[in-house]
């Protein structure tokens, strides 16, 4: 039995001739469906995925950098930040009904939900956090209405 990986592939938009105008350009196989990104500084993707997993790529190589392992929950929603003196972006994660906060500059590869410098529970029902966006003047959180 051959196992199907799931993939996300990244498009260069071209409208000179007038065919296509999607391209593939790279594909990235992952090993579960990825459920939202960011893109850390230039040539850092920060992947969450359906099975509570982040992951931070060199597009370069596509080799995993950085990981997450144990939200419990589908990434939602992924927010990057640079924090001035570091090579990494830190990162806002919306999973379930929880937010954490990492600085993705950790010295182990790995980190959990505890490794998190800070973690927010918003609801307390089976409300499942949207979307967070950040910026340096303003930080949203989106939260939905319907239970998982």
């Amino acid at each position: 039995m051959t196992s199907i990986e799931p993939i996300f592939a990244f498009f260069a938009f071209s409208f000179m001739d007038g065919s296509c105008p999607y391209i593939v350009v790279k594909t990235l196989n992952t090993p579960a469906p990825i459920s939202s990104f960011d893109f850390g500084h230039a040539g850092h993707l920060f992947a969450g995925s359906d099975d509570g997993t982040l992951r931070v790529y060199d597009l370069s190589s596509f080799k995993v950098l950085k990981a997450v392992r144990g939200l419990k929950n589908e990434v939602s929603s992924i927010a990057c930040f640079k924090r001035s003196g570091s090579e990494f972006r830190d990162a806002w994660v919306a999973c379930g009904n929880q937010i954490f906060l990492f600085k993705m500059d950790m010295s182990s590869m790995i980190a959990t939900a505890e490794d998190a410098i800070l973690s927010l529970r918003l609801t307390e029902d089976d409300d499942v956090l949207n979307e967070v966006s950040y910026d340096m003047f303003d930080m949203r959180f989106t939260q939905s209405h319907s239970n998982q």
